[in-house]
């Protein structure tokens, strides 16, 4: 997923690069690019999963390509 600064002056940048920075280079804030979408059989199920399931499934598709899987998990 790429992150766009709320001031649009900035390149678009990663998971990555907008925690390393904070915030973007013209003084905005890094917004994803979509808001991801969870499916009603998820959100059904969210008692069933752990927090830690939970945790995974709701930031992996922020995080995109930028960790893997299993870092992600330990943290």
């Amino acid at each position: 997923m790429k992150y766009y600064s709320i001031n649009r002056k900035s390149q678009d940048v990663d998971f990555k690069q907008a925690t390393i920075l904070g915030q973007a280079p013209d003084n905005g804030l890094y917004f994803p690019e979509y808001i991801p979408y969870w499916s009603k059989e998820f959100i059904d199920n969210l008692k069933h999963l752990s927090k830690e399931e939970i945790g995974f499934q709701i930031m992996k598709p922020y995080i995109g390509g930028s960790m893997p899987d299993d870092i992600l998990r330990n943290i």
